[in-house]
Formats: C-alpha cells, structure tokens, sequence
C-alpha cells in the first residue's frame, strides 16, 4: 500500500492513475513494449558486432529484466489522499514504478510544507496545506462583500434604512458618525433611545403569506420592527454562512450524496482564526457575516437618504457611485481569483502531466537499457522538483498575510472590524 499526497487536485490525480493502470494493462500496451525492446535489442546486438564484443548485448538483456519486472510487472495500490479535505481515493493494480516514485516525492513535500508552515504560519486555518494561498484575504473580502439573499428580508431592511435610520442620522450628525464607524451596526441600533419609537414603517411578514405589517420602528417589548427584523436577520446570517462556506471550501462535500456539513464547521473556525491573526479581534463567524450584511444594507440605501434630503443631484451620484462600486469590486473579485488560484493550480497540472507521461518514460527506459537508468532518474527528479512548489508557496501564504494584516488595521485606524 502505498500513499499520495496531493493539494485539491486528487480528482485529477485517481482519474490519472486510473488512466494509467488501464493503458499500461492493456495488451496493446505490452505488445508496444516489446517492440521497444526489440529495437533496443537490436541496437545492442549491432553496437557488439561493430565492437566485436557480447557485453552490449548482455548488458542490454540484464538491464531489460531489472526495470521490466521492477518497475512494470509488480502492480500495487495507491491511495491518493486530499490534504485539504483528508478525503481517501484508491487506485488498484497501479505499476510499482509510478507507484513508489510519486509516492516518495509527494512524502517529501508533504514534510517540508509542513515543517515550513509550522514555523513560518503559526494559525492553522490560514496555512497553505489547509486553507489555500492568501485564504485570509479572500474570506475577509467575502465576509466584507455578502448581502442579503432573502428579497423580503432584503425589501425590509431598505424600508427600516428609510424609514427609522436615514431619519436619524439626517437630525443629527453625531449619529451618522457613529453610525458609519461601528463595528457593529445593528447591535448599535439596538441601543436603548438611538431610534425613535415614535417612528412607524410598514415591513414584509416573514412568512410564506407574502403579506406585510405595520410596526414602530423601536419597540422594548419585542414588537417594533428592530426586533422583528433581527429574529428575520438571525436566520438568514446562518443561511449565508452556509453559501460563504460553499464559495470558501468548494472542495468540502467529497460525494454528490454527502452534505456541506463539514465545510460549515470549517468556515466557522477559519473565519474567527482569520480576523485574529489579521485585525487581532475576536468575533464569531456569523457576527462578523451579520455585520457585512447589515453594512452593505444601509450602504445601498444611499438613494433613499438623498431622497429624504430631497437631493436629486446626490441622488444621482448615488447611483453612479454604487454602479462604479459594483463595477470595481467585480473586476477586482475576479482579478484576486485568478491570482490566487492561478499557482496552485499551475503547479497542479504539472503535476498530473509528470504522472501522465510514465507510459511513455517507461517505454524509453525500455529502449535504453543500460542508460535508462539516467531517463529514470531524470524522471524521478521532476517529480521531486514539483513537490518543492508546495513549500515555496507556504512560504509565499505568510508573507501574503502578514502584509495584508499590516495594511487591514492601518485602513480600519482602530476601528477593530470592517465598518
């Protein structure tokens, strides 16, 4: 039994072993290998007649024998393991050749990525081996970037940002200002005398009857629209935390039939280790989602606060602002995914490519003979050479994070969280 490691590539890496078991079982493939060996043959054959001399010959027939039944015939199984995932695929009847070869390499960077993230990234959930490369900057970004996903509740929040907030921070400034530099905004607006119970709005029910109600916007007893509105928020901030977990850990659900439920304890975790390390505060997963939605709720509202003002030209710089703003964050999402997915998965098909080509490498050691000893270690090298990757890019991970923790708490001037 014998062990590979890969780094969210082992779909690729058990369907190239599966590839490769079924090419090099075929009788084709064999009948190909002694054609290769036939021409070798004669080769060595020819180079002794010319030398007048048997070592080429036998030279030859000792050196066909020692990788055809050591490196081709013995068939063993592999086990392709996920580090990421700690998911298990195994593959039969693999050739011992790819077998042990690719096993010891991938051993080899398993050790040295992990000795390096143990002393180089002290937080489990922002190493390279287990999160991916810069996985604080992207959680943080998604964090910052989730909206509500529920249209009622949506359709709610714009009506209590018009009616119960904008109100507010329009009589008097000093709220506004606290408003935009809370770090948690809807906690604040549930401070005692911060919105007017005097106030009413009307809001959807939450209920599938689609119907609507009237509530004041505060009310102590638990039956103003804050209240309303932040039982409605509770589920829906569990409810993204499941679609953050999804985008975040894509790689978690090992079979169709399988659920999310390990990628939803794992962004649960991740995302507190994550705001630790880079903002050196302590909040939960779903305070912080809570906090990114209700941010971008209010910040949406930006039109209907320059409707309140009765401002049509701020009303249309709203619009434009949050248009550009959209447009920006698309471009700069897709810019960050790229960057961040490009290496690992470069690096990656390298790697499957390394493993693809051993049909072929190991009809030219055939057709070497003696030399095809310097092809098998060339071989042997590359496989090597493509599991360094791993530890460089740990490396690359730390330096990533510890410069975009630097740059977070300068923006946030000691804010503690995204505002």
């Amino acid at each position: 039994m014998y062990t590979v490691y890969t780094y969210w590539n082992s779909d690729g890496v058990i369907a190239v072993l599966n590839a490769i078991v079924l090419i090099m079982g075929g009788g084709d493939y064999l009948g190909l290998m002694r054609t290769f060996a036939i021409a070798g043959m004669l080769v060595a054959v020819g180079a002794g007649l010319v030398k007048i001399s048997a070592k080429e010959p036998l030279q030859y027939f000792i050196f066909l024998g020692l990788f055809y039944f050591g490196l081709f015939v013995p068939k063993v199984t592999v086990d392709v393991v996920d580090v990421r995932t700690g998911g298990v695929g195994t593959v039969a009847n693999v050739p011992f050749g790819v077998a042990f070869f690719y096993s010891s390499s991938t051993k080899i960077g398993k050790f040295l990525t992990e000795t390096f993230e143990t002393n180089f990234q002290p937080v489990d959930n922002l190493r390279f081996g287990k999160t991916g490369l810069a996985f604080g900057a992207k959680a943080f970004q998604e964090v910052t970037a989730v909206r509500v996903g529920d249209v009622r509740l949506a359709e709610g929040l714009r009506e209590f940002t018009r009616g119960c907030i904008n109100p507010e921070i329009i009589e008097d400034p000093q709220k506004y200002q606290e408003l935009v530099n809370h770090p948690d905004v809807w906690a604040l607006l549930g401070t005692a005398g911060w919105l007017n119970p005097a106030r009413s709005i009307t809001i959807p029910v939450n209920s599938p009857t689609g119907t609507y109600e009237y509530a004041v916007c505060f009310d102590g007893t638990g039956a103003g629209a804050y209240q309303k509105l932040t039982t409605w928020l509770t589920t829906e901030t569990t409810n993204q935390q499941s679609n953050l977990a999804k985008r975040l850990f894509p790689d978690s659900k090992p079979t169709p039939t399988s659920t999310w439920a390990l990628a939803n304890a794992t962004v649960s975790a991740a995302l507190a280790d994550v705001e630790g390390y880079m903002l050196g505060t302590t909040r939960t997963a779903l305070a912080q989602i809570r906090q990114g939605m209700v941010v971008n709720a209010v910040a949406d509202s930006g039109g209907s606060l320059a409707a309140a003002r009765n401002d049509p030209s701020a009303m249309q710089a709203a619009l434009a602002g949050k248009m550009a703003e959209m447009q920006a964050n698309g471009a700069y999402r897709t810019m960050a995914l790229i960057g961040e997915a490009a290496l690992p998965k470069f690096r990656n098909i390298v790697e499957v490519v390394i493993i693809s080509v051993f049909p072929i490498v190991m009809l030219l050691i055939i057709l070497a003979g003696e030399k095809g000893g310097a092809i098998l270690k060339t071989y042997t090298v590359t496989t090597i050479w493509v599991q360094l990757w791993a530890p460089l890019y740990a490396i690359v991970n730390f330096l990533m994070m510890g410069g975009m923790s630097s740059r977070l708490q300068a923006c946030l001037d000691g804010a503690a969280n995204q505002t």
